[in-house]
């Protein structure tokens, strides 16, 4: 691993035991890693300060979260897990990859692919698997995000946006804005027609994205590659 110390990792799984296995596997092939389990987004929101890396079932990442800065507060470098059931593996790390993850693996990586994926984020690096690279370039290709801008949201799109992306529920953002959750409601999803987006976590991702610097520096390698 780059840099000086141990990489903090923790594995979130809803079943104890599975987290528990795995977060074990991978332990046992680098030394570098302090490694710790999860059962809830609770988990691993209390686990951000001392992070580097989450690995997580898709399904539960935190919402309101910067993922992708390792090292900075409140923050860490996510590897999302696919279902189990696998329907559609392509989708899945589309939406990964929108909600923030460096990564997206099956749910049936073995531990070694796990632990080569951690040291590509860590790297700076994103990784997808190879035999999805194709048909998840060709979906982006396809189907291109509507070129919308925060500032092409009206005032009150922007405030729920906002409240949204910090983790807000509708009754929340209801009692602040002094609305009925139906109304709340109304807005979110018309807001996440308009952004393109299906999740709180994805437009979370995207308020980050069109709030960015747009000189910032290159962006990560995009990897497939094996151990």
């Amino acid at each position: 691993m780059p840099g000086s110390g141990h990489v903090h990792v923790m594995v979130l799984h809803r079943q104890r035991l599975v987290a528990e296995a795995s977060a074990s596997a991978v332990a046992s092939l680098a030394p570098d890693l302090v490694v710790e389990v999860g059962t809830s987004a609770y988990d691993a929101l209390q686990g951000l300060d001392r992070l580097d890396v989450l690995i997580a079932d898709e399904t539960m990442l935190p919402q309101g979260v910067s993922w992708g800065s390792r090292g900075a507060p409140d923050s860490a470098l996510c590897v999302a897990l696919g279902s189990a059931e696998g329907i559609d593996p392509v989708n899945e790390t589309l939406a990964a990859l929108r909600a923030g993850a460096s990564a997206w693996l099956p749910a049936d990586a073995l531990p070694g692919l796990v632990l080569h994926v951690v040291r590509a984020v860590v790297e700076g690096d994103m990784w997808v698997p190879a035999e999805l690279v194709g048909s998840v370039l060709q979906r982006l290709i396809a189907a291109p995000r509507t070129a919308v801008d925060d500032q092409d949201l009206s005032p009150r799109e922007r405030t729920v946006l906002d409240l949204v992306a910090a983790g807000r529920t509708n009754r929340e953002i209801a009692a602040q804005l002094h609305l009925s959750p139906n109304t709340v409601r109304t807005h979110r999803q018309r807001l996440f027609r308009k952004i393109d987006v299906h999740s709180a976590v994805q437009a979370a991702s995207w308020l980050r994205g069109t709030r960015a610097d747009r000189s910032s520096p290159p962006g990560p390698t995009l990897r497939s590659d094996h151990p």
